[in-house]
């Protein structure tokens, strides 16, 4: 079985003193269908993992973001029932009010829904724990 190559990225913002993050509800005729996840594809010939991470929030949540505003936090591999994937995760740190974000939710961290796609429940624990040691997301770059 082939591995795929996949851009996920982690919407995320600050609303007081918490951080939420955007998740949508998967849609598909397969095992992933019903579970939660973070917006994110196939990353296609030619494209950087930043680039593809940029044109699957367009495409999935249908909000425009230029590829220089994600950060990569994380490169895992995952092997479900029917497929392998390697993950490239990014971070997106969300000061504006774009319209759009369709599709699914902003939920606080710590209420992230139980059914998360299996590769991505770890993430979620590594995400608190960095935001929790690194408050201001500005200071990535």
């Amino acid at each position: 079985m082939l591995v795929k190559f996949v851009s996920v990225v982690i919407p995320l913002k600050k609303q007081g003193l918490s951080w939420k993050a955007w998740v949508q509800l998967r849609r598909e005729n397969g095992p992933l269908d019903g579970h939660y996840e973070f917006p994110g594809g196939k990353i296609e010939s030619g494209e950087s993992s930043f680039q593809a991470a940029a044109r699957e929030l367009l495409e999935e949540v249908d909000v425009t973001y230029h590829p220089d505003q994600f950060q990569l936090f994380q490169i895992t591999r995952h092997d479900y029932s029917d497929r392998k994937v390697c993950l490239h995760f990014h971070l997106l740190d969300v000061q504006d009010q774009q319209s759009g974000w369709s599709r699914g939710q902003w939920c606080d961290l710590d209420d992230i829904p139980k059914h998360m796609l299996e590769a991505n429940r770890p993430i979620v624990e590594k995400l608190k724990n960095y935001l929790e040691q690194e408050p201001n997301l500005g200071e990535w770059q």
